[in-house]
């Protein structure tokens, strides 16, 4: 079979056919990230509730660092209240409870930890909670229930001991030297265990941060980084929660936006991939061609159709692919 030989006019065509395939790629691919995304009305109205759930989730986490909320810290002593109960019961049943030689009504649940055990519920059960997010509250706030919880319940069922035994009752009237020593030194405790007030308010401040990352998500400008959510200060061996390495891998997996961004630039990037080669193919053909014209001339028909095979090969399509049909509807007007 002999050889035919390309102008640098059929060359061009050729260039053009390739640019129009990947113009039309790229914009039946975005059209169908957009679809799924940004331009879904119910998408987007699920992502409004999610903007909305976490700015409430982290106002709420911040409150108890508020000095202007109800839930400031400083505004209750868990500690001292339940001493109160402790010392109010005693008395109003302390014949049976000496007769009995044990204190048998257990121990106050503090308000505090009562409150963040159902904050964590309904975190936990929250559709509009992103799971990432999810993972990252509830690991916080159950092992701080948990210790925390701890060591109230030992130090208070030691103290419930203790007055059983025959000790005075702690007064928490601001003038008993006993009761400050014995509150010091349940906050001591909680500060060993990483539940202390300013490690708390730090790894409050870290997971409001980890929103922040996650809401950034959403900006069709910005992307997430990696190395931002990196920046998150959970240590392994000191944070109260234990945060696994896990937590500080960011959201990019999590959040539909983002992943549908890296999948579209993926996509760009293997049609570019096949541009550079189809343009690499052209240059081929022409020094071909030139060879060609110096042996035959310019006389012969192109092999429209072997050219049209070799392009679809480069670009792993068929002919009844958007793409062949687009090159056989061209050759044909090539040869009107």
């Amino acid at each position: 079979m002999s050889q035919i030989g390309l102008t640098i006019d059929d060359i061009l065509k050729i260039v053009q056919i390739s640019f129009y395939i990947t113009a039309a790629s790229v914009t039946v691919l975005t059209y169908r990230s957009a679809k799924n995304g940004l331009l879904n009305t119910v998408n987007t109205e699920y992502q409004k509730k999610v903007i909305a759930k976490l700015e409430e989730i982290s106002n709420y986490l911040s409150s108890e660092f508020d000095s202007t909320s109800p839930h400031y810290w400083a505004k209750s002593n868990s500690i001292r209240d339940s001493v109160d109960h402790i010392n109010e019961v005693f008395l109003k049943n302390k014949d049976y409870i000496l007769e009995l030689g044990e204190y048998p009504f257990g121990v106050l649940y503090p308000e505090k930890l009562l409150r963040l055990s159902n904050f964590v519920t309904k975190v936990k059960t929250d559709p509009f909670v992103p799971k990432g997010v999810r993972e990252i509250i509830t690991a916080f706030l159950e092992n701080r229930i948990q210790r925390t919880g701890s060591i109230y319940f030992s130090e208070l069922e030691s103290y419930s001991e203790s007055i059983v035994a025959g000790e005075n009752l702690l007064r928490t009237d601001g003038e008993d030297p006993k009761f400050d020593e014995f509150h010091n030194s349940i906050v001591e405790k909680l500060n060993d265990e990483g539940c202390g007030i300013s490690k708390v308010e730090s790894d409050i401040n870290n997971i409001r941060l980890y929103i922040q990352m996650y809401l950034e998500s959403f900006n069709p400008i910005k992307n997430v980084k990696l190395e931002a959510l990196q920046a998150l200060q959970f240590p392994e061996d000191d944070s109260i929660n234990q945060t696994p390495a896990r937590f500080l891998k960011g959201l990019l997996g999590r959040s539909t936006f983002a992943s549908t961004t890296v999948d579209i630039k993926q996509q760009v990037q293997q049609l570019q991939e096949e541009l550079d080669l189809l343009r690499s193919y052209s240059q081929q053909l022409e020094t071909e061609n030139q060879e060609l014209q110096e042996a035959t001339g310019n006389s012969v028909e192109p092999d429209y159709l072997s050219i049209r095979d070799r392009v679809l090969a480069k670009l792993k399509v068929g002919r009844q692919s958007a793409g062949g049909k687009a090159i056989e509807a061209f050759i044909k007007e090539l040869r009107l």
